[in-house]
């Protein structure tokens, strides 16, 4: 259905997993539970991140008993007891490391389970340097299973494609090692912002976000719709994001849904829809370009979610807003005048059902007074 593009270079630092995209990618699609087919630590992380957003995670606990003479009875012995424990409705199994080397056939040991519950079985490549191909397998499982329809699978297969290619061209994936990096004072930021709501210079704000994170780097927007209101400020906001409640599963659409009606609530106008939340790596580009047709010579431009996917970095007072030291190192290598960690980004908004605070929506709110 679909095939990933690009360099696949052997890249030095560590990378994001397949299996813990295809985990991701069950989670949107609804499972309730989802079956790690292979040791118990592996993508120990992923696993208890998840739980966090309602959906309990599993292992077949596989031992080297089990990979020297098969661990199907395990995966059935699994199948079996998640449906007795948990009555689920959509069950993911997953295949790790393990289960790869040793060859195992996932779905013969479903159908061998006698379970009840659907069973969406993702026959994940732990060892693809592409960590999008183990979301892309899952997509096609649930097309193949009429979860999701062929079009929406093919829509969601390009735009990871093209996050895939985005990686490579202007991510961290671009280069062969990056180093790490902790970001600049959020509080200078904050002032930098400040000073130009002071003195009414126009600002573009820009929600490039992926998923649930939105809910966190939407909250930034908030803060400098809080302060404009404080200061009485004459500065021209001009929002563009990624929030088009149409577009994407039910699961995405949601969060677009609810991060609008916070925008609206806080009376925050978005100028321009990009796309839908699962479309950052093309929204960038949209998001570019409405900055540059409104014509205006920006004061100041913050971009929050995937600043690397939105080709603004050359303005010289641009403040990016994003998560993990090697993405931000490589956004700072981009050219951003400042680059600010929004730290454990990922574990903030998972379970939420709206917007949460951010460090540096805190931030800006102290200059209001808040």
């Amino acid at each position: 259905m679909c095939e990933l593009v690009g360099d696949r270079s052997w890249v030095l630092h560590p990378r994001p997993s397949p299996v813990a995209a295809a985990m991701y990618t069950l989670r949107d699609l609804g499972a309730d539970v989802i079956v790690l087919h292979g040791p118990a630590g592996c993508n120990f992380r992923a696993a208890r991140l998840l739980e966090r957003d309602g959906v309990r995670v599993v292992t077949t606990s596989l031992d080297q008993n089990a990979v020297i003479f098969g661990g199907e009875d395990r995966l059935i012995d699994t199948l079996v007891e998640v449906e007795a424990r948990f009555s689920p409705s959509l069950v993911g199994v997953v295949g790790t490391c393990c289960a790869t080397i040793i060859g195992e056939d996932m779905s013969r040991a479903a159908e061998l389970s006698g379970v009840t519950c659907k069973v969406l079985v993702v026959d994940c490549d732990p060892y693809n340097p592409d960590n999008v191909d183990g979301a892309i397998r899952t997509l096609e499982a649930a097309q193949r299973n009429g979860l999701i329809s062929e079009k929406e699978a093919t829509r969601q297969c390009r735009m990871l494609a093209a996050a895939n290619r985005n990686e490579k061209e202007s991510g961290s994936a671009r280069k062969r090692y990056f180093s790490t990096y902790g970001g600049d004072s959020m509080e200078e930021a904050a002032r930098s912002v400040y000073d130009t709501l002071v003195s009414g210079g126009p600002i573009a704000l820009v929600l490039n976000a992926k998923k649930e994170t939105s809910y966190l780097y939407a909250d930034v927007l908030c803060a400098v719709k809080y302060l404009h209101t404080a200061l009485g400020s004459d500065s021209l906001l001009y929002t563009v994001a990624n929030i088009d409640p149409g577009i994407g599963l039910e699961k995405i659409r949601g969060y677009a849904q609810n991060i609008a009606s916070c925008f609206a609530e806080q009376g925050l106008e978005v100028d321009v829809l990009t796309g839908g939340l699962d479309e950052y790596a093309i929204s960038g580009i949209r998001a570019a370009s409405a900055l540059e047709s409104a014509h205006q010579d920006w004061e100041r431009i913050l971009v929050c979610g995937l600043p690397h996917a939105v080709p603004v970095w050359d303005h010289p007072r641009s403040i990016a807003v994003s998560t993990g030291s090697r993405a931000l190192y490589a956004i700072r290598e981009l050219g951003f005048s400042r680059v600010l960690d929004e730290g454990e980004a990922h574990c903030s908004v998972l379970g939420a059902n709206g917007v949460v605070e951010s460090a540096f929506g805190t931030a800006l709110r102290a200059f209001g007074g808040v």
